[in-house]
């Protein structure tokens, strides 16, 4: 059943050229997961395309940029990643994506969501990149404090760990 779930994640419509390949999708993966460890993504699987997600994304420009030698931006991998049945899009404006309900499912599990950010970062990304994207001090997951430990209950505010 992973495979099966994870084959998705791992087979991206992703634009390939002489700098290899584009990063923005893989990355605009990893960024959901990281909304997943901070527990901004609940039950609804409902996406927004705001403030939290594009610094999520934008956090990975510097480990990216050398190597395509340009900054990623938000606004094309998430329009186009529904083409890859990872979401579908929630209204008309593009602003708000539904996830995959077999996929919502498993992000739900810390496990899984490490498991498939290891596999995302195999498939997508250099070596010498890799670590980088797997686990990084500072990180948006490191400053919260929540790294694996699900969302936080409601009506609890959540501080650094």
């Amino acid at each position: 059943m992973m495979n099966a779930v994870m084959s998705p994640l791992l087979n991206l419509k992703v634009a390939k050229d002489r700098k290899g390949i584009a990063p923005n999708k893989p990355l605009l993966v990893l960024a959901i997961l990281d909304l997943f460890e901070a527990g901004l993504i609940g039950l609804d699987g409902l996406v927004h395309k705001d403030a939290q997600l594009n610094l999520r994304f934008r956090s990975y420009s510097p480990i990216c940029a050398p190597r395509r030698g340009n900054a990623i931006d938000l606004n094309l991998p998430f329009r186009h990643l529904a083409s890859d049945r990872i979401y579908t899009h929630d209204g008309d404006e593009e602003r708000v994506v539904r996830l995959d309900p077999v996929l919502l499912a498993r992000f739900l599990d810390p496990r899984f969501r490490q498991e498939a950010r290891r596999r995302i970062v195999a498939t997508y990304f250099p070596r010498g990149r890799a670590s980088g994207l797997i686990r990084r001090p500072g990180h948006a997951n490191a400053v919260l404090g929540r790294a694996g430990r699900g969302p936080p209950r409601p009506g609890r505010i959540q501080g650094p760990a």
